[in-house]
Formats: C-alpha cells, structure tokens, sequence
C-alpha cells in the first residue's frame, strides 16, 4: 500500500516547472508558467498559461498537449481567452494526419495537417511548447516532422 502510495505521489509531482517573463525596457509585457507533468501511461503532458496583458485586450493562451511514451502527439486542447473572440482548439492524430477543431461562440471548423513520423505543436506566442520538440540526438534529421500551428 505504501509502495502504491509513493508512485502515485511521483506521478503527480512535475518533471519540470517554470515561469517566463517577457518584458520591454523594464516594463513586464507577458508572462508564461509552466508545468511538465509525468502520465501514468509512460507519456508526459505539457501545461502552459500566457498571458499578454501589455495591450488591450488582455489575452490569455493556455495549452494542454499530451504525449505518448514515444513523444508522439497523443491530445492537444489549446484554449485562447480572448474577448474578442474566444475559442478552444482540440487536436486528435488520425491515420496519417492530425486534425484539428476550432470551437468558438458562433463558429465551429476544423483543419488537417499531413501527420509525420513526430508532430509537433508550435505556437510563436507560447515558449513551453518549443521544449517538447525532441532533441536532434534523439529525432535524427531524417526523420519527417509534421509541424501545426494551431491558430
């Protein structure tokens, strides 16, 4: 029961964690935490907030991917929190390529992108999600990478 106790606790305590400030002469623009959490299925998850709050409106990006033990693209909820027209963004791998939906007040769409031997989920405006790209060492050069860009 105390072994049970003790995996279950190293499964919730995060692989790695942090805060990203973004800040224009010394005035802070942006900011970004986020949190690298183990799965029990021998994957991780990717969690990030960013909020740029410099402009108005304040806009908010949050997403979620998870991985699968071989760093493949397992789920992606992305959600943009802004006034202007908030929408949430899934992403589900198929055969061969990855699909995503766009669910917003008024609006429902979806886009797909060719799937490759690693997918990755790149966003300009979020930091985090450039750490889940698979080093060099591990993901030769002639491996196919499909990359998205979500919004």
């Amino acid at each position: 029961m105390i072994a049970l106790a003790a995996v279950l606790a190293s499964l919730q305590a995060p692989l790695d964690s942090g805060v990203f400030v973004v800040r224009q002469d010394t005035v802070e623009i942006a900011r970004e935490s986020f949190r690298l959490l183990p799965s029990p299925a021998g994957g991780f998850t990717l969690t990030a907030t960013t909020r740029y709050d410099r402009g108005r409106p304040v806009v908010v990006l949050a997403p979620l991917v998870a991985f699968t033990a071989d760093s493949q693209l397992a789920t992606l909820q992305y959600d943009v929190a802004d006034p202007r027209e908030p929408v949430r963004i899934l992403g589900q791998l198929g055969r061969g390529r990855v699909t995503l939906r766009y669910l917003g007040h008024a609006i429902e769409r979806a886009r797909e992108f060719p799937a490759g031997a690693v997918t990755l989920v790149l966003d300009d405006s979020v930091f985090a999600l450039y750490a889940a790209v698979p080093s060099p060492r591990r993901s030769p050069s002639s491996t196919r990478a499909a990359r998205g860009a979500p919004r």
